[in-house]
């Protein structure tokens, strides 16, 4: 295999060769129900020609469109499979001892060419030298084996089989053989990948307990043969490919390489990255890919708080349809006008006054503004009148889906950067056209974050459904749809910063509340929906 750990060398690639000299061939998991396919980046290395072939079906024709050679992961498009696609295993994490079981298709013209079933247990939590992206196993693999399903004893994927420990080598330095010491890509590793190209796979949480031959037969209905016709290279020994197992020649230095839920509807509204609007006087809407990532700050970040701590892993298990932009002034005017909605009056804070409204927060606006100056019942209101109007589910957003939304895949403190840079958002030392200007600006003015939203941060503050707790990461859910304290409570989250803060609450883990009934001339709110 491919990969870049100097204790490489005592590793090699569970990539088979098959009897022509030019074919590589390895194992792959169906995991997109439009025939994406998860499998090892060396499996697919220089690849003239590659097929999938899915139990007793006829080969299907495969093309990459992804690969993560710095993980050793690759995603393969072909037809559509008629069948069940990989379930990605939700919940309680791995531990050593665990039992699990291993499908794929090793050692191609020795052994049977049906897929091979072998079992074991969940040695270490780590790979060699520590590396915090594998788990060791115990299970028997075998070249071929690459790209096949880890699976735990519910028949959930908790990892891709990428490597076996090349135990002659290991024997010329200690004296000893060592026995199964295999390893696998950790599947938190191989999500990450699918979510960053809004790829929706399937997630539960495992609770049955099924014999391995139970495990087996829902595995082979997702797990694929491939095939690569490599172009021929200078030595047929490369690399990728694995050498006659049966051989105690000295072996090539291999290189290691080692991050959504599914569609929860086959309506393709729910295909991520798709816009949509329900009604003519709804906000648009975009779909974002479920996925994971790790909410919170670290103490290093410029601006953390102690509220923000400690870091956390969140899961987001279904595609979310979140709104492009705030809810805008005119958005709101339509919903005040359908209504007759009375929430409002003129209480506005800003500029030591409460003497404003959404109507006239005190400095201009047009009706593609963001709406500032309604509390949190106001944008309840609003959501539940937008419910009513089209038979769907809209509500405001948690405190873990926004910062999901905000986040769009990135890691800095704002989805451009660690810094503030200029003219990226509307806050007081933003710079730019509207940087320190005194007002929101229209929605949209500002490039939007890669998930397609806009104004995520600054602008105006984004009223959300969690009631706030300052030490809510010290017991947090690793649930991103659950609100925190969900029970009545006279404080909300607000999340984003407006166009008065500083930049240091400008940032997507910063987190701030304001009393429920508090109108606020730079806080509004944004929708979300499910299916």
């Amino acid at each position: 295999m491919r990969a870049a750990l100097v204790l490489s060398a005592i590793l090699f690639s569970t990539c088979a060769l098959a009897e022509n000299a030019n074919t590589a061939t390895g194992s792959g998991v169906v995991v997109g129900r439009h025939g994406e396919i998860l499998t090892n980046s060396h499996v697919v290395e220089d690849c003239k020609s590659i097929t999938a072939q899915l139990s007793s079906q006829k080969p299907q024709a495969a093309t990459i469109i992804a690969r993560d050679q710095k993980n050793d992961l690759a995603i393969l498009q072909t037809q559509p499979f008629p069948a069940s696609v990989a379930v990605f295993r939700l919940g309680a994490p791995l531990r050593a001892g665990d039992a699990i079981v291993v499908l794929g298709f090793p050692l191609s013209g020795i052994l049977a060419s049906t897929a091979n079933l072998s079992v074991g247990i969940v040695s270490a939590l780590a790979g060699l030298g520590d590396d915090a992206r594998y788990v060791q196993i115990s299970a028997p693999v075998q070249p071929g084996n690459s790209g096949g399903p880890l699976l735990d004893t519910s028949g959930h994927v908790v990892g891709i089989v990428t490597a076996k420990l090349n135990a002659m080598r290991v024997a010329r330095f200690t004296g000893d053989i060592p026995q199964n010491v295999n390893f696998a890509i950790k599947a938190e590793v191989a999500q990450a990948l699918l979510d960053s190209k809004n790829i929706a796979y399937e997630t539960a949480l495992s609770q049955k307990q099924l014999s391995s031959a139970d495990v087996g037969d829902i595995a082979r209905s997702f797990t694929v043969y491939i095939e690569c016709q490599q172009v021929p290279p200078q030595s047929v020994l490369t690399s990728a490919t694995a050498p006659n197992p049966l051989s105690d020649a000295p072996q090539p230095e291999p290189q290691i390489a080692i991050v959504p839920a599914p569609n929860s509807t086959t309506d393709e509204t729910w295909h991520p990255g798709r816009s949509f609007r329900d009604c003519v006087d709804c906000p648009e809407m975009v779909v974002l890919p479920a996925g994971h990532f790790m909410m919170g700050s670290d103490v290093e970040e410029r601006g953390s708080a102690r509220n923000e701590r400690p870091k956390h892993p969140v899961w987001v298990k279904a595609p979310l349809a979140v709104g492009k932009y705030h809810v805008t002034r005119g958005e709101y005017a339509r919903f005040v006008q359908a209504t007759g909605y009375a929430g409002e009056g003129k209480d506005c804070v800003g500029n030591f006054t409460t003497t404003k409204s959404w109507h006239d927060p005190g400095f201009p606006q047009s009706d593609r503004d963001p709406v500032v100056c309604v509390d949190w019942f106001d944008a309840k209101a609003y959501t539940a009148w937008l419910s009513r109007k089209t038979g769907k589910h809209y509500r405001l957003l948690t405190e873990a889906e926004w910062e999901y939304a905000a986040r769009a895949g990135t890691t800095t403190a704002r989805w451009w950067g660690d810094e503030i840079g200029r003219g990226h958002a509307n806050c007081f030392d933003c710079g730019g056209q509207w940087g320190g200007e005194g007002r929101t600006s229209p929605v949209g003015s500002f490039a939007p974050n890669p998930f397609g939203l806009h104004d995520m941060l600054g602008n105006a503050y984004q009223w959300l459904e969690d009631c706030f707790a300052v030490g809510a990461y010290n017991t947090p859910s690793n649930d991103a749809s659950v609100a925190q304290k969900t029970d009545e409570c006279d404080q909300r989250s607000v999340r984003g910063g407006g166009w008065a803060n500083s930049a240091w609450g400008v940032r997507s883990t910063y987190r701030w509340a304001f009393t429920t009934s508090y109108r606020v001339y730079n806080t509004g709110f944004r929708v979300a929906r499910t299916p």
